[in-house]
């Protein structure tokens, strides 16, 4: 007959512990259901000869979410109706250039962006808002 070897009270108390913060650390780590928002950080409009020019960059924290889904950038102005999808950007990328996308007047242009994933729609950024005057 084998006998267990003696596990001392410390030695007790550090597996057990060290097992209860790997098991915290995995319920803390868990994506959240939908893709976080994109945060806008630089958005330019310009006008290139009577047509809107638009340079677009974003930062996003997936939080676990992984990065290789595309970004959906979404513009409209104060004259359109609803918005357009003006590009996918595949990711890891986190910049667009738009060139020509509306007709320039002076007036407010309006920019959103959204992480998408095998038909999952992450939330949407907050409104960019600029005008090319």
């Amino acid at each position: 007959m084998t006998t267990q070897p003696k596990i001392s009270r410390r030695g007790w108390l550090a597996t057990w512990l060290q097992d209860r913060r790997r098991a915290r650390a995995k319920s803390l780590s868990v994506m959240p259901a939908q893709p976080p928002a994109p945060v806008i950080t630089t958005f330019e409009v310009i006008d290139n000869g009577g047509m809107i020019n638009m340079n677009i960059v974003w930062m996003w924290d997936g939080q676990g979410w992984p990065d290789d889904g595309a970004f959906g950038v979404y513009i409209s102005s104060e004259d359109t109706q609803g918005e357009t999808n003006a590009a996918a950007v595949p990711c890891p990328g986190r910049t667009c250039s738009l060139q020509g996308v509306l007709p320039a007047a002076d007036i407010s242009y309006y920019c959103r962006i959204v992480y998408v994933k095998n038909g999952t729609l992450g939330a949407f950024s907050a409104v960019a808002t600029g005008n090319p005057y």
